[in-house]
């Protein structure tokens, strides 16, 4: 959006940075790779799909800049997807540029380890820093003309996953463990402002959680259901561990759990609401 295009400018003026903002869609990248004619470009965040066929005359090198280890996670959100499937390290990778998304051979790979409070913007500040590493790499190699050897990735399975939908963010009561829960909240926080419920059939997300070392009470209650509420808010779950929420958004507020006193969350999906 514009606020967006102006945060950047201002930070291209603050570091006397060169900024040039897009207009025209179907042409004007094409139009300034070609005037400028770089050796090499790192593109990181571009929504379209470059097509190369316009710039075969042009010798810079493309490289894309993907937040997802490849071929592992390819799509625009992997963030998300390796936070949601509790994946013990987190990677991405810069590739070259080809005629389909993500597919180029990867010529860097990095690793974090993943940890219980990550969120989603946690890792997409941490990934905004280290890709610097990668692109320091490859810079240096291609400076002294060494060969970029393509990475293997045997042990990888190639996935593509789409854009978080709905049912993506929704939590499944009966069938989630609170770990899974606690997992998809993270993913979706603060993007979708967490994970998506339903409380008298309405909406509501959970924003902050942690899970329980093991249920403190032999309770019986159904998954789903308030068990006790201090300065969090303890929500039964399937399997041996239940989980304890912080910070609610409902009805377009940020509520902390100490504000909740209702004694139950409904077990039906938020699309009944």
């Amino acid at each position: 959006g514009n606020q967006t295009q102006t945060k950047k400018a201002k930070i291209a003026q603050q570091y006397k940075f060169s900024y040039v903002e897009e207009q025209n869609q179907k042409d004007d990248l094409y139009h300034w790779l070609y005037k400028e004619k770089f050796d090499f470009v790192f593109i990181i965040g571009y929504g379209r799909l470059i097509n190369l066929e316009r710039l075969t005359n042009l010798k810079t090198q493309l490289f894309n800049i993907h937040y997802g280890p490849l071929p592992s996670y390819r799509g625009p959100s992997p963030i998300f997807w390796q936070l949601k499937a509790n994946e013990p390290n987190l990677g991405l990778a810069i590739h070259r540029l080809n005629s389909k998304f993500d597919e180029g051979e990867v010529v860097w790979r990095k690793y974090i380890p993943n940890k219980p409070y990550y969120n989603y913007q946690t890792v997409n500040q941490i990934f905004n820093q280290t890709f610097v590493e990668g692109v320091l790499f490859i810079l240096n190699e291609l400076i002294l003309q060494h060969p970029l050897i393509a990475l293997c990735h045997d042990y990888l399975v190639e996935s593509y996953q789409s854009k978080p939908q709905l049912k993506d963010v929704l939590i499944d009561w009966d069938n989630m463990s609170a770990i899974d829960i606690r997992n998809l909240i993270n993913a979706s926080n603060p993007w979708n402002k967490g994970a998506l419920t339903s409380f008298s059939r309405q909406e509501i997300k959970l924003m902050d959680a942690r899970v329980e070392i093991i249920k403190t009470t032999n309770h019986s209650q159904p998954p789903g259901s308030i068990l006790e509420i201090g300065d969090v808010c303890k929500i039964a779950c399937s399997g041996e561990f239940d989980l304890c929420v912080g910070m609610f958004f409902f009805a377009e507020s940020y509520i902390s759990a100490y504000n909740r006193s209702e004694e139950r969350l409904s077990r039906n999906d938020a699309t009944d609401s």
